[in-house]
């Protein structure tokens, strides 16, 4: 399948010999290891998010300025501590434990942050935001981790504000929050200026735009530029394509892994590093971010490790 499908979906269907090309967004490395060699998915793992944040945050936020000039109001300036904001799933918990180790082994960033998880039930959403608002601002946390879906991330900045407590935001790049669209809703007087961070997707028009991949290939084979509402999909069913390409002629999901597993390294200024070499997930890099309302998108894309 390479529709997106749950880890629960995905255990299932490995249990059966099923493979799943969409499987378990953001789950851990280690988890798609125990599915193998039947869950997959273009979406980079949280173990390698978890990576990349902890280097975000130890040489962009400590070593480099450890005072939170982001913020706003009596949070400008402080010396950073760092709250994260997560689903109360175990394995996005470990990644973050992973998180945390990295920054205290390597940056030396100890005693500095806290956790507050929440539950996945949309009916809550917005209670639990305000209650996780009123605890970030009485801890004195200066810069908030948003390891969160995009509809807890409107309910948190607009808590912000009614509390008057203005927060660096910290992206990572989980569950379209950075994207333009979700962007927009947010609340504007606590994100802009203040919401940055690491995306692994290029700009929303590059993605699921005329500008984009499909809407290119769309235009090449009919003429006509594509529909509104159409989605990034094409780079899911690229993927299924090179990897049944990639397999040969004796398809067993044995020959599709190792077949995948051998695919060259990709990159290129929309869509960035893609790579299955000793993992599981295909995206390898990821780009800064940061939200103002009154700037034009850049359509470029940094590429590299």
């Amino acid at each position: 399948m390479i529709s997106e499908t749950s880890q629960v979906f995905t255990e299932c269907a490995s249990e059966r010999g099923l493979m799943t090309f969409a499987a378990g967004a953001y789950a851990s490395e280690d988890w798609y290891q125990e599915q193998h060699p039947y869950a997959w998915h273009l979406t980079m793992s949280c173990t390698v998010i978890a990576d990349h944040v902890a280097e975000y945050l130890g040489k962009r936020l400590t070593l480099a300025d450890d005072s939170a000039e982001f913020a706003g109001g009596s949070q400008q300036g402080k010396t950073r501590k760092f709250g994260t904001y997560i689903p109360d799933i175990e394995t996005y918990l470990s990644c973050n434990d992973r998180t945390i180790e990295i920054l205290e082994k390597d940056y030396g960033v100890t005693e500095r942050s806290q956790r507050i998880t929440y539950a996945l039930d949309i009916s809550r959403f917005a209670e639990q935001a305000q209650r996780a608002i009123l605890q970030f601002k009485a801890d004195g946390v200066t810069t908030i981790i948003l390891a969160a879906d995009p509809f807890s991330v409107q309910f948190l900045t607009a808590a912000a504000r009614e509390q008057e407590y203005s927060p660096e935001w910290i992206i990572i790049g989980s569950a379209a929050v950075d994207t333009d669209n979700f962007g927009r809703s947010y609340d504007q007087e606590s994100v802009d200026g203040h919401i940055f961070g690491v995306s692994q997707l290029p700009q929303d028009e590059l993605l699921m735009g005329p500008d984009g991949e499909a809407g290119r290939l769309y235009e090449k084979l009919t003429g006509e530029t594509i529909r509104g509402g159409t989605t990034g999909s094409l780079n899911s069913v690229i993927t299924l394509f090179n990897f049944l390409q990639a397999a040969g002629p004796d398809l067993t999901p044995e020959n599709v892994a190792a077949g995948a597993q051998s695919l060259p390294v990709r990159g290129d200024d929309v869509l960035g590093v893609w790579s299955w070499h000793g993992d599981h997930t295909g995206r390898e890099d990821a780009r800064e971010v940061y939200w103002d309302a009154d700037s034009e998108p850049s359509p470029r894309r940094p590429t590299g490790p």
